[in-house]
């Protein structure tokens, strides 16, 4: 644990994994997660939320979100950016260090 802040109501315990940043705040279970990964991979490609956002046929403030954890990545949006990305959802979402997509299933 790298930060633990008590208040009167709540008890926020901030872990940093490097990977993902997880904030829960106690008492009432809020779980946010802050995907470094995602922008990472946006701006090795040097590419702008903007850009992102027009790809996944949205706005850029949501795009953004997804980056800062303030909202869920729908799982239709999460596949596109792996395959966009080349990489696998699991090295997204940071629950796995291998970079390389898995095999493709024969069909």
């Amino acid at each position: 644990i790298n930060l633990v802040l008590i208040s009167s109501n709540n008890i926020i315990l901030a872990y940093n994994y490097g990977i993902v940043k997880y904030i829960k705040v106690l008492k009432r279970e809020l779980l946010f997660m802050y995907f470094q990964r995602l922008r990472d991979l946006r701006e090795d490609m040097d590419m702008t939320q903007k850009q992102i956002s027009e790809m996944l046929g949205i706005q850029q403030t949501v795009y953004s979100r997804y980056e800062r954890g303030f909202q869920n990545i729908p799982i239709e949006h999460l596949i596109r950016l792996a395959d966009f990305y080349g990489t696998s959802t699991d090295y997204i979402l940071g629950r796995t260090l291998v970079k390389k997509p898995y095999p493709k299933k024969p069909r």
